[in-house]
């Protein structure tokens, strides 16, 4: 989960293996909800190829952070007040490769990063709405061409 409430990692109890926020917590411990402001979705991508997911998440709507299973920060990217991100799906770019990228939707568009924060891609995308996630699939229709990237958006006039 991610938004005020921060990013938590659930054992298969459901109790919390640990909470992280985007801000360190307050004088007396504990965490301070109020100061943080992130977007609203986490992914699991492999970034760096090493066969083990990390998290992305993005903090402040314009820093995408990578945590590792202990809740590690082990990267964090400023991107743009104009890139602002409150969705985002673990994709690969270009399609069907084996390159792990960050789909987002903010501000009527689509943008594909690489978990360094590269902008890889961005697409128009004016009946996007930025108040709900997109869902992404690679999809090849014949095995001679190159496969597809499908991303499913809510939209709404």
């Amino acid at each position: 989960m991610s938004s005020r409430g921060g990013l938590r990692l659930l054992e298969a109890d459901s109790s919390v293996a640990w909470e992280k926020y985007g801000v360190p917590p307050s004088e007396d411990g504990s965490p301070d909800r109020s100061a943080e402001v992130a977007g609203f979705d986490v992914a699991a991508p492999d970034t760096d190829g090493d066969a083990v997911d990390e998290l992305v998440r993005a903090v402040g709507f314009t820093n995408l952070q990578v945590l590792d299973g202990t809740g590690e920060v082990i990267d964090s990217n400023e991107l743009s007040r104009l890139e602002a991100v409150q969705y985002l799906a673990a994709c690969s770019w270009p399609p069907g490769r084996n390159s792990p990228a960050i789909l987002t939707v903010g501000n009527h568009e689509l943008r594909v990063y690489s978990p360094a924060g590269e902008r890889l891609a961005r697409l128009e995308a004016p009946d996007a709405a930025m108040f709900f996630p997109p869902s992404v699939a690679v999809v090849e229709f014949d095995p001679g061409q190159s496969p597809w990237l499908a991303v499913a958006l809510s939209a709404f006039k």
